[in-house]
Parts: C-alpha cells; sequence; structure tokens
C-alpha cells in the first residue's frame, strides 16, 4: 500500500470524498501491482482505469464549482489539466518502452493526490459546505 486513507483528506464533501477514497484506492492498486512484477498490459489496464476515474473526478468538482461560482475555479481547472497531462505523458512513455511504470511514477501520483487534497481541495470546502453542497 503506498497511500493510507486518512481523517486529515476529508474535505468534507461526501462525494469528493468519497472520490478521493477510490482514486487513493486505485493508485494502491497499481502501485501492488507494479511491485508484484505484473505485466504492461495489467498495468496498462489499471492505469487507463485510474486515468478515467480521475477524470470523472475532476469533471464532478468542475461542475460543482461552476454551480456555486468558486472564486477559486480557474486556477484549480489549471492544476487539474497539468495532472491529466502530465498523467497521460507518462502513460504514453510506459507504452512505448521510453518508461517503465516506476517508484518515480507512484511517488509522483501519491505527492500529487495527496498534496492537491491537502493544499487546494481543502480551500473549497468551506466555500462549497456554505453553499449547501455537503
Amino acid at each position: 500500500m503506498l497511500i493510507k486513507w486518512e481523517d486529515k483528506y476529508c474535505v468534507g464533501v461526501e462525494e469528493f470524498d468519497e472520490q478521493h477514497k477510490r482514486l487513493i484506492s486505485l493508485i494502491n492498486v497499481l502501485y501492488d501491482a507494479m511491485r508484484a512484477g505484473k505485466g504492461n498490459e495489467v498495468l496498462s489496464g489499471i492505469f487507463d482505469e485510474l486515468i478515467e476515474y480521475t477524470d470523472t473526478h475532476f469533471k464532478a468538482e468542475e461542475k460543482r464549482f461552476a454551480e456555486c461560482n468558486y472564486p477559486g475555479e480557474i486556477g484549480h481547472v489549471i492544476e487539474h489539466e497539468k495532472l491529466i497531462m502530465e498523467v497521460m505523458k507518462f502513460k504514453q512513455d510506459c507504452n512505448i518502452g521510453r518508461e517503465a511504470l516506476s517508484i518515480h511514477v507512484m511517488n509522483f501520483l501519491k505527492s500529487w493526490l495527496t498534496e492537491h487534497i491537502m493544499e487546494r481541495d481543502k480551500k473549497y470546502a468551506p466555500f462549497l459546505t456554505a453553499k449547501g453542497v455537503s
């Protein structure tokens, strides 16, 4: 297990807390498969699922931001776009054999997600909660 869910990651919006738990779970599944020496097909499938679910989560957040006129929306969306581009680059590099799915990639995903939740997502929580989102 690379990341253990802790209450400190809760943002107070149940939908997003559940999605964050799922993202952590997918990163852990990918990490465990990598450590177990699973083949590229297995790793690629898990990585694809992680990318798809990340996109689903980002769209859910961004929809709420728009509905509630969250003032930090633009900066937050830009961070989402940067992550998607970086992850797609990792995926492409893995597919063509330029880079193996490595501990470097896993640590990047871990750091990005936990820091993003703690530093960025925690900022929107009071705003959305005040707008009735829970």
